[in-house]
């Protein structure tokens, strides 16, 4: 995959984290722990970088088209937030409940499906070198 086509897939797939985690969590369902306004170029940011290791994880892979993407998308989402979410309920003072943690990683599931379909269309459409 060149730069510019990695490029591309990632700030894709991270606009779409960046969207979808907006409407889900700033409208659908109230986090818990978030701060009372999110600091936005700080999520912004970290959305960006979420996009390109699903970027890179799906074009390690070889992922191509959107069914095959949203399945490894959706998989990879799920077990990163799974992991997270159980070392941070384990670790921090302030952690997650355990039904944050994996009411959170239902939501990765859905987010990163979303974001995988677009990496594995743009595969599909501009190659997967």
């Amino acid at each position: 995959m060149s730069l510019k086509d990695c490029v591309v897939r990632s700030v894709s797939a991270g606009l779409a984290l960046f969207v979808l985690g907006s409407v889900i969590y700033g409208f659908l369902i109230e986090p818990s722990g978030m701060a009372e306004a999110p600091i936005v170029w700080a999520v912004a940011v970290g959305s960006l970088l979420s996009g390109g290791l699903l970027a890179l994880v799906l074009g390690w892979k070889g992922t191509s088209g959107t069914a095959d993407g949203a399945k490894a998308g959706g998989v990879f989402g799920l077990l990163m937030e799974l992991a997270y979410g159980t070392l941070a309920h384990g670790t921090m003072m302030a952690g997650p409940a355990l039904g944050d943690v994996i009411r959170d990683g239902v939501v990765a599931l859905i987010m990163y499906g979303i974001a995988g379909a677009i990496v594995g269309a743009l595969s599909a459409r501009i190659g997967n070198e």
